[in-house]
């Protein structure tokens, strides 16, 4: 039988074999204890860095809603409840208020040809859970008034102001009463606006000064926190020598107390020299008379209340000398009320705080 070529290339490949060529396989090296556990490290490593991309992404996405949502809420209740904007083209506040005035007709109730109560129902005088240290302990400035004495004049707080008049004030207790009854919230005191700036708010006031940092007047969760008065001090804005107001900076959109810093400008520091409170039963209006930014630390919001007209004199005159600009022909007196906006100077890293001062000059009640 003939052999096959195949066959003999098999035999051939034989004669050259050679031990090495019959060795067995070199058996994998198993990785030393130490190995295994670099391994291991490096895994979970890996593991926690996706972890975190994926957190960090989710909170990016629930943060840009979050605001997203908290704009919009806070532009429905401007366009609702604004004092100095008449809506009864919209007459939501009305709907809201027929069980409490009982009337149908908006724009009689906005003439006065309606009678109705002085206070809204909904209107609660101060918190008496809320501590108020009366001001200058054992003063009584009006009964020792000294002419041209800037510790005992008292400020003429007549209105002439085109805003501060008994139609704007009856129309805005309506707003008010609506709008605590739609968001059912009793922290709801009242309205901040300064014209020339984005800054009309609803004003709240809760028991300490944290829950409102990220909580809406709805008390719902939101970035935007709202704009709050301190829980130490009056929600008549009358009764302390100071009165703290306090809010975010919201830089990606501008909104909330973003535009306190365009007072750091001389133009704009002119240009928005009032700021206006609205509170259950009254219209007050400010003056600013001081602006500048401090470290957190050195911000006078400890102390509201002073031990005396000479104390919080020497005080308010030191603010007035530290701002940026001066507002000229503005005398301050030691029976002022002052009003100062808070709120952070740059990112919420720092510790530099924007301060806005303002000091009461006219007022109306009813």
């Amino acid at each position: 039988m003939n052999e096959r070529p195949d066959e003999n290339l098999f035999k051939d490949s034989l004669k050259e074999l050679t031990p090495d060529d019959l060795a067995p396989p070199v058996k994998a090296r198993r990785k030393s204890g130490k190995e295994l556990a670099l391994w291991l490290l490096w895994v979970l490593l890996a593991a926690a860095l996706l972890g975190v991309a994926l957190w960090s992404s989710a909170q990016v996405v629930r943060n840009l809603l979050n605001f997203s949502g908290s704009n919009q809420d806070y532009k429905d209740i401007a366009n609702n409840y604004s004092p100095f904007e008449s809506n009864k083209e919209t007459p939501k506040a009305l709907l809201l208020c027929r069980d409490i005035y009982a009337v149908a007709d908006y724009d009689a109730l906005i003439a006065g040809n309606v009678v109705y109560p002085s206070e809204p129902p909904l209107t609660t005088p101060d918190d008496p859970t809320v501590p108020v240290t009366p001001s200058h302990s054992g003063d009584d400035p009006s009964s020792a008034i000294v002419p041209n004495d800037p510790l005992t004049m008292l400020r003429d707080l007549t209105p002439h102001d085109e805003r501060l008049t008994a139609d704007t004030l009856a129309e805005w207790k309506i707003k008010y009463a609506a709008m605590r009854k739609e968001y059912g919230n009793d922290d709801i005191f009242g309205w901040i606006s300064i014209p020339g700036t984005n800054i009309e708010y609803p004003l709240v006031q809760g028991t300490d000064n944290d829950f409102y940092l990220n909580h809406g007047p709805k008390k719902n969760s939101t970035g935007y926190g709202s704009i709050y008065m301190d829980y130490r001090n009056s929600r008549t804005l009358l009764s302390d020598d100071l009165t703290v107001i306090y809010g975010h900076n919201v830089r990606n959109d501008g909104t909330m107390f973003n535009a306190l810093l365009g007072y750091l400008k001389s133009n704009l520091f002119q240009k928005r020299q009032y700021i206006y409170i609205c509170t259950a039963d009254s219209i007050l209006k400010y003056e600013v008379f001081s602006c500048y930014t401090a470290d957190a630390s050195l911000c006078p919001t400890g102390i509201l209340n002073y031990s005396s007209t000479e104390a919080f004199y020497n005080r308010m005159r030191e603010i007035q000398n530290a701002s940026l600009h001066q507002q000229e022909n503005l005398e301050l007196y030691g029976t002022d009320r002052v009003l100062m906006l808070y709120t952070c100077a740059n990112s919420t890293l720092s510790k530099e705080r924007c301060m806005v001062f303002g000091v009461l000059v006219e007022m109306i009640q009813g």
